[in-house]
Parts: C-alpha cells; sequence; structure tokens
C-alpha cells in the first residue's frame, strides 16, 4: 500500500487510482518550454472554483447576479472535470516538426497561476501572458475577484503547455477549445503580464488542495 498524495490529509476513507503506461513518441515534461515557445491551454479556467463555492453555499459575491446557465456548467465543472483523450493524437497530428520530441506541459490542478510558475520554474524561462486572449466563459463576470477566482481557483484539470509557433498555430486550428494565451522569453523565472497593470493580480496566494 502506499499513502500520500491524494491521500496525504482528510477525514474521509479515499481510494486513489493510479494508471500506468509506456512511453509514447512525444514527451511532456515540465521543464521542456524554451524561449519563443507559445503558451496554451484547454479549456477555460475559474469554473471549478465557482463550482466549489456554489455547492457549499458560500457567499462569495453579493452584488452578482449569476444565470442559471453559467451555474450550471461551473457545477458539472467541479463535479466532473472534462478529459482529453484525444489530446496527444492531436498534437502528433499536427506536428510541424517529427524531431520535436519533448514538450513542456502540466496540468492546471493547482490553479492556471500555479500551472505556469511550475513551467517557467523547472525551464528557467519567463511566462508572459496576454489578458486580453485568456479564455472565459461568456457570461463570467468582470472584476478582480472574479480575475482571482480565474487564475488561483484550482481543480480545473485543464492542461497548459508550451509549443513552437508554427505548431502551436496548426493545433490551434485543428482543435479550437485550445487557447494562446502568451508566449515564453528569456529572463529569470516568473510570470507577468503582457499589460504590466494587471501584474497585482499575481500577487495573490496560489491555491491549495487542503
Amino acid at each position: 500500500m502506499i499513502l500520500g498524495g491524494d491521500c496525504s490529509k482528510g477525514n474521509e476513507k479515499i481510494i486513489s487510482i493510479t494508471a500506468f503506461g509506456i512511453q509514447g513518441e512525444l514527451e511532456l515534461r515540465r521543464n521542456a518550454c524554451k524561449p519563443g515557445d507559445i503558451i496554451l491551454t484547454t479549456g477555460i479556467h475559474g469554473l471549478s472554483k465557482l463550482g466549489f463555492l456554489i455547492q457549499n453555499k458560500i457567499n462569495f459575491d453579493n452584488e452578482i447576479s449569476l444565470n442559471e446557465r453559467l451555474i450550471i456548467k461551473s457545477i458539472e465543472h467541479f463535479c466532473r472535470p472534462s478529459v482529453y483523450p484525444n489530446f496527444l493524437n492531436n498534437l502528433l497530428k499536427t506536428r510541424s516538426d517529427k524531431n520535436i520530441s519533448r514538450i513542456g506541459c502540466t496540468d492546471s490542478s493547482d490553479g492556471l497561476f500555479q500551472a505556469l510558475q511550475d513551467l517557467a520554474i523547472a525551464s528557467n524561462c519567463k511566462a508572459i501572458i496576454n489578458y486580453e486572449k485568456i479564455p472565459k466563459d461568456k457570461d463570467w463576470p468582470k472584476g478582480d475577484k472574479w480575475d482571482e477566482y480565474y487564475f488561483f481557483g484550482g481543480e480545473d484539470y485543464e492542461l497548459v503547455f508550451s509549443l513552437p509557433k508554427k505548431w502551436a498555430k496548426n493545433l490551434s486550428k485543428f482543435n479550437k477549445d485550445i487557447h494562446e494565451i502568451g508566449f515564453f522569453s528569456d529572463g529569470e523565472p516568473s510570470i507577468e503580464f503582457k499589460d504590466n497593470k494587471k501584474n497585482k493580480l499575481f500577487n495573490n496566494t496560489p491555491f491549495k488542495h487542503f
């Protein structure tokens, strides 16, 4: 029996399942991002956080009235996160240079901010994020608090990864659920917005599971 990870803390009995497989022709690693790579993400962030707040009847914003569609979608996202079974096959189909065998990739179970930070630190480069390109639900409210939910919410289980420009363009055209949100550059491992006015958002505390 192995204890740890998902079972490290909690009052409930937990069954944690781990799947083992064989390494394919493409390696997905946190430390494989390169300056000039485009940063991409699957899906939309923040929904799991909102679903958690709604499900637990936590008072998150008295001034906002959410429509029923967003409420239902957020609860579904919290209770049943999406999976992307064709993600790897789509990467291989759109690969512009078959000599590339490693790409930077991680998941956002700890929040989008933490995922970007993990990639930047492991790959020793700077992540530049374009706020205007961040994919949000059409009914997602505006404001600093909602930006905080989006970047620091956690447990969205989307994929955050980087690709060379041509490959990123091919994949974005092939799969509309893939969104370009920025790029990596040379520099100290860090995250910043293309619009410096938004950088104060990153002063918030990252998501913690426990």
